[in-house]
């Protein structure tokens, strides 16, 4: 298992945590603590999830997968935040 945890601050702070399996490629994303994508599939190399954050400014976030060994990366608003 691959997993990725990491705070993102703009306009208010959330945390995004997301873990991919390897054997299930199962892609989860949590945000601040409750389940916010999921994105099943096994056999797919590349997957990404998106999700929208905020309450007076939207900021997209997006988790890539990439890899027969899985790599994380976190983006908000196409600036890389955080990867594995």
């Amino acid at each position: 298992m691959t997993e990725i945890k990491t705070q993102i601050v703009k306009d208010e702070p959330h945390t995004i945590h997301a873990k991919v399996s390897f054997w299930t490629r199962h892609l989860n994303v949590t945000l601040d603590d409750k389940p916010s994508s999921s994105n099943k599939g096994i056999w797919k190399w590349k997957k990404t999830a998106t999700i929208y954050v905020g309450d007076k400014e939207k900021h997209r976030v997006d988790v890539n997968m990439e890899g027969f060994l899985p790599k994380l990366k976190v983006q908000v608003d196409n600036e890389l935040i955080a990867s594995s």
